[in-house]
């Protein structure tokens, strides 16, 4: 679930495991589920300070499905990693957002 997938996240980069944090974390989450625009907003916000207040690198996925860059690479903290047409360095790919 998406909570059992936070909570991990949070334990490596704030708690940490075995008593090592993460410095870089690397993230490709879908953004769906049934919290709505206020959700998406909400949970946003929150990654994007969990990023601030602990000092760590995160590199976001900006999405798969061709459209607006959503979720967690909306905020202003982490890192947008999309990808580029090969073709074309100026045209992102047909799947990237």
């Amino acid at each position: 679930t998406e909570d059992s997938e936070f909570s991990a996240y949070y334990g490596s980069v704030v708690t940490g495991i075995n008593g090592k944090r993460a410095d870089v974390t690397n993230s490709s989450w879908g953004f769906g589920g049934s919290a709505g625009r206020t959700g998406f907003y909400l949970q946003t916000a929150a990654h994007d300070a969990l990023i601030h207040q602990n000092r760590f690198v995160s590199a976001i996925s900006t999405g798969n499905n061709n459209g607006q860059v959503r979720g967690y690479a909306g905020g202003l903290n982490g890192f947008a990693v999309g990808a580029l047409a090969p073709d074309n360095y100026n045209t992102r790919s047909s799947f990237s957002n």
